[in-house]
Formats: C-alpha cells, sequence, structure tokens
C-alpha cells in the first residue's frame, strides 16, 4: 500500500495494539473492511465489554486512532473515514451536499 509492505504495517498495528492494550491475546483481527462506514462498525453500537461477552472472550480492546496514525507512519496522511468519519475535504456523512459519501 503506498509503496509499503502492508504484512509489516500490520505488525507494527499489532506491537502498538499490544503496548496500549498489555494483556494476553489470543487473537489479532485486522479489521474493518475498508469498505465499512462508520456507523456500521459494532463499536458505535456496543461497548469492548458487551463484544467481548458476546464472542465468549475475556476481553477485547481496540487500537486507538493515534496508535494507528503511528502505526502507518507519518510520511502520508491516510483516510481514516471508517474510524473517525472525517472526509479529507472536511465535514462528515451528515454535512450538506454528501450525498452517498
Amino acid at each position: 500500500m503506498d509503496g509499503k509492505n502492508v504484512y509489516q504495517m500490520r505488525l507494527e498495528m499489532g506491537k502498538k495494539l499490544a503496548k496500549e492494550t498489555p494483556v494476553e491475546i489470543d487473537l489479532v483481527l485486522p479489521v474493518p473492511d475498508s469498505g465499512v462506514a462508520e456507523e456500521e462498525l459494532i463499536s458505535t453500537k456496543y461497548t469492548s465489554k458487551q463484544i467481548a461477552a458476546n464472542m465468549g472472550a475475556d476481553s477485547m480492546g481496540f487500537l486507538s486512532i493515534e496508535g494507528l496514525k503511528e502505526s502507518l507512519g507519518n510520511d502520508k496522511e491516510y483516510s481514516l473515514v471508517s474510524f473517525d468519519g472525517k472526509y479529507f475535504a472536511g465535514g462528515n456523512a451528515d454535512s450538506p451536499g454528501c450525498g452517498d459519501c
């Protein structure tokens, strides 16, 4: 992606998550798919504890947006609209004229 090794970027995200959420980890999943809108993310409707209970997990954590940015590197500004609802052009999906943003 943009000349970067995606596998290496995912490893960096996993390392950052381990620092932010220091627990024994059995599974790390890279989600969401880039085609998922912010309002479709499960974490907008449920807490981490509720999601963990639903999955039968002891605990669950998410990489912070800052942690994600640091993992990707600061040499390029990536769209994080699936995570924060902010578009490069400003505004959000509720902005006038956005249509099917």
